[in-house]
C-alpha cells in the first residue's frame, strides 16, 4: 500500500479516523517550502479550536 501521497490514506485503512488540514503553506514539497507565520497562527487557533469542541462533545471513544 502506497498511500497515495498521504500517511492519511493508510491511516483511515487501519480504522483511524483521520483529515488532512491544507495550512497555507507555498513551494510545497520543494527546497523552498515555507508558511507564513500568519498562516502557522490561524492552523493552530483553528486546530486548538477542534480540540476544545471535540472535547466538549458527547462522543465517547
Amino acid at each position: 500500500m502506497t498511500g497515495g501521497g498521504s500517511d492519511a490514506n493508510i491511516l483511515n485503512a487501519k480504522g483511524f479516523a483521520t483529515v488532512i488540514m491544507g495550512v497555507g503553506m507555498q513551494n510545497v514539497h520543494t527546497t523552498s517550502e515555507h508558511i507564513s507565520l500568519d498562516d502557522m497562527v490561524a492552523t493552530a487557533e483553528l486546530v486548538l479550536e477542534i480540540i476544545g469542541k471535540w472535547g466538549m462533545s458527547d462522543h465517547k471513544r
